[in-house]
């Protein structure tokens, strides 16, 4: 596979449709993935046309000529700043009715010149019209309630089983952050759908959103929202535009606009991790501008939000500005310092919330099929079957009101913690209208003086076995393919 990557004369779309099959299949690490990529972005220039293989899905599933000539003009007008049609759909390569509407009207947000995106005036309207607006019927639109934490009452030591304070002990009123008047950047935890609304309406000022999500914006009503409130799109896959989006930050923050900001980059997926590695661009800002930093950390019982919302409400917390220009701390050492605060606040809320409870967990009930139904299933589909059964059947305990361990509560009748939460993540992507998996499972911020059980043992995993080297090599390969299994932040 590697070898046909880079053989001659392929072209830049077999290049990268390889590229992606071998990442897939296993054969390249991520990081080997990722170097790729990147090499792309230094020498591809998009031609603003779509390819075969995109027309032939696309008059597959009867989208007109007509449409698909528009989609090749805003393609053609965008081509500087898109590495392929796939940034704007991401996975499914038919587009959303909204698509050529937010295209058209929201398309210029794409260039990197600051002057061209944004301006004083609209950055005024968006601050006497549309906050406002947001801030009255933003709660509105979101799936569960959201409820601001009283640090607090946080603070005060908890029964790990119950949730509930040790001592019969009263917290005392928060009285809330003080905000300097100079523009701060407020930084959020990247962990489900509705984050990013929660977030802005936690924000207590106007701010324009670093948005990443391509398709997402320019697919769904998300977008129009984001473009309302005040948005610098970039396209993760295209090197001048996460360039560019430093300057548009810096530029928004001297126009006098505060900015939201998820460092984690994409959603946490770890199944050991409370935050993710964050992305050093906010430290840099931060001591090019000195800025303060505002955390907002949310908690929420259930990510995929297929429980009761009533019993799933969004835990916010809004903690005191931070200044690590002033810090004296070293990029590493700041972007740890600032990594523990947000965590801190989230491990409490967990304490606090996250212990053990029985929930139904609000998917259609599935029958046992026979083994010829099963035959006709594909491996995907007949992993989504599984999912769903040993779902049905976790309810159908739930629902009898027998007792449960914390721990079969936790697994919600999977046997292992490895499939209970692979059935997790892939109800979390369900509940996206468009997911982005190239992006997604390569664009958290990995540093480079980390070095993982995968680099150490990865070059001797691929020996061929000999009687000398037999105890070796298969532990390192039982090593290898375990932390690919459980990597899935890099798989999901």
């Amino acid at each position: 596979m590697i070898k046909h990557i880079y053989d001659e004369p392929f072209t830049e779309e077999e290049i990268k449709k390889a590229t992606e099959e071998a990442y897939k299949e296993g054969t390249i690490s991520v990081d080997e993935y990722q170097a790729i990529i990147n090499e792309k972005e230094k020498t591809n220039t998009f031609d603003g046309k779509l390819s075969k293989e995109e027309l032939n899905e696309l008059r597959e599933k009867l989208v007109s000529e007509k449409k698909i000539r528009k989609i090749e003009h805003y393609l053609t007008r965008y081509k500087e700043h898109l590495s392929g049609y796939k940034d704007l759909v991401g996975d499914d390569l038919v587009f959303d009715n909204l698509f050529l509407f937010n295209l058209k009207h929201f398309g210029y947000l794409l260039k990197d010149e600051p002057e061209e995106v944004m301006s004083r005036a609209g950055m005024q309207f968006r601050r006497h019209i549309i906050y406002p607006l947001i801030q009255k019927f933003g709660p509105a639109f979101l799936n569960s309630k959201q409820i601001f934490e009283n640090r607090n009452d946080l603070l005060l030591e908890r029964d790990y089983k119950t949730g509930k304070p040790n001592q019969d002990l009263e917290a005392l009123p928060d009285l809330g952050i003080s905000l300097p008047k100079e523009p701060v950047i407020w930084t959020l935890n990247h962990h489900f759908k509705d984050d990013a609304l929660a977030s802005v309406l936690a924000c207590q000022r106007p701010i324009y959103i670093l948005f990443g999500s391509l398709p997402q914006f320019y697919n769904t009503f998300d977008g129009i929202l984001a473009y309302l409130v005040g948005s610098i799109i970039i396209n993760r896959k295209v090197k001048s535009s996460k360039v560019a989006s430093m300057d548009k930050m810096k530029y928004a923050l001297n126009l006098g606009s505060d900015l939201m900001v998820a460092p984690e980059g994409v959603w946490e997926k770890s199944s050991n991790e409370y935050l993710l590695k964050l992305w050093p661009g906010i430290y840099r800002i931060a001591m090019e501008t000195g800025v303060n930093l505002v955390p907002v950390i949310h908690y929420i019982y259930d990510h995929t939000q297929k429980i009761d919302k009533k019993e799933n409400p969004i835990h916010t917390v809004v903690d005191e500005p931070v200044n690590l220009a002033t810090s004296g701390l070293s990029e590493k050492a700041a972007l740890d310092y600032y990594r523990d605060i947000m965590a801190q606040w989230y491990i409490l809320m967990q304490k606090k919330y996250g212990y053990a409870k029985k929930y139904h967990i609000n998917i259609p009930a599935t029958k046992i099929k026979d083994e010829k139904e099963l035959n006709n299933l594909s491996d995907k589909e007949l992993k989504r079957y599984y999912h769903e059964l040993i779902t049905t059947l976790y309810n159908e305990r739930i629902d009898r009101k027998e007792d449960l361990t914390s721990r079969e509560i936790l697994l919600r009748g999977f046997n292992n913690a490895t499939s209970a939460w692979e059935a997790y993540l892939t109800d979390l992507m369900d509940t996206v209208d468009r997911y982005d998996l190239s992006i997604e499972t390569t664009a958290h911020f990995k540093p480079k003086d980390v070095v993982t059980p995968y680099d150490v043992y990865k070059d001797i995993a691929s020996l061929p076995i000999t009687k000398e080297n037999k105890d070796t090599v298969i532990y390192a390969r039982k090593l290898v393919r375990d932390y690919k299994l459980n990597d899935f932040q890099s798989r999901f």
